[in-house]
């Protein structure tokens, strides 16, 4: 069950499709969304006045004020939009569950490296609204490979259309890519909550040659069968496209609202490698994206 979500927010205009997405997750469960933003520590700020080429002290200390100024106007506008949203949407505003039939939010402000804070944060919550992608549709793999491979819980990565597009239902058609591997099998249970809510699963594996753990969709299928599921399995080959690519088309073709798939990478001390197939799928996901490690 999704019963707590961990929402980062940042003070741009894009997170308002944060908080969207956050909330089409939330209504399914009458979850509790915690919205954090974080500052940055003041030795960063002092770090990046003294990045720039300066002839005395006073003014890379005009930076530093600058770049306070400007987080500060960064919490101001995301407090705006964070209590804009939860009263267009009847969200209550409290730090204990409101009852039954309704979602809830609460602020937070937090200061220190983001990336650490919202792993620390996540592991205590049941899911994290990791989103949206930056403005050029890529995500920064380095923060986002910390969080990932470090949380220890669930995230959901908002498709790059998530600002633009209608609230769309996420519990109609889900698709699963799978692989016989452990990675996605973690991401399969940990999705199970959405799972049983969906109207429709998509078993997709995909065949490229050489490849030692192929999965078989039959398998999963018949798993997910003895739970009720109305699911189908599909088996695919590349045919010229990159795997990752042919995955995602297919999970679109079948009318997805968004796709379930295991994070593949590790951790050695601050460097994050990711598989090629999550690598690609983070970069460039035509839909939105829930992943587990």
């Amino acid at each position: 069950m999704i019963k707590s979500i961990l929402v980062p927010v940042a003070g741009q205009k894009n997170d308002v499709a944060t908080l969207r997405t956050a909330r089409e997750l939330a209504v399914h469960f009458d979850a509790h969304l915690d919205c954090l933003y974080v500052r940055p520590d003041p030795a960063q700020l002092v770090t990046a006045g003294a990045a720039f080429p300066i002839g005395a002290g006073m003014i890379a200390g005009g930076v530093v004020d600058a770049l306070r100024q400007e987080q500060e106007e960064k919490a101001k506008a995301a407090r705006a939009r964070f209590d804009d949203f939860c009263g267009l949407h009847d969200i209550s505003i409290c730090d204990t569950p409101p009852g039954p039939g309704r979602i809830s939010a609460a602020w937070h402000e937090a200061t220190g490296p983001a990336a650490d804070l919202l792993t620390v944060w996540a592991r205590t919550r049941d899911a994290l609204v990791l989103g949206p992608r930056s403005p050029d549709g890529r995500l920064d793999l380095f923060s986002t490979g910390s969080i990932l491979l470090g949380c220890g819980r669930p995230v959901f990565l908002p498709g790059p259309a998530a600002q633009m597009e209608p609230e769309r239902s996420i519990t109609g058609t889900i698709a699963v890519a799978w692989k016989e591997t452990p990675e996605a099998a973690r991401a399969v249970t940990a999705a199970m909550p959405l799972l049983m809510k969906a109207k429709k699963i998509v078993v997709i594996s995909a065949v490229e040659a050489g490849d030692t753990a192929p999965g078989d969709p039959g398998k999963l299928v018949r798993q997910l069968g003895w739970h009720g599921f109305n699911v189908e399995g599909r088996t695919i080959t590349p045919a010229g496209r990159s795997l990752p690519e042919a995955v995602m088309l297919d999970a679109v073709a079948a009318g997805a609202d968004f796709m379930i798939m295991g994070c593949y990478g590790r951790s050695r001390l601050r460097e994050f490698v990711f598989g090629g197939f999550t690598r690609e799928v983070l970069n460039g996901a035509p839909l939105p994206i829930f992943t587990f490690h």
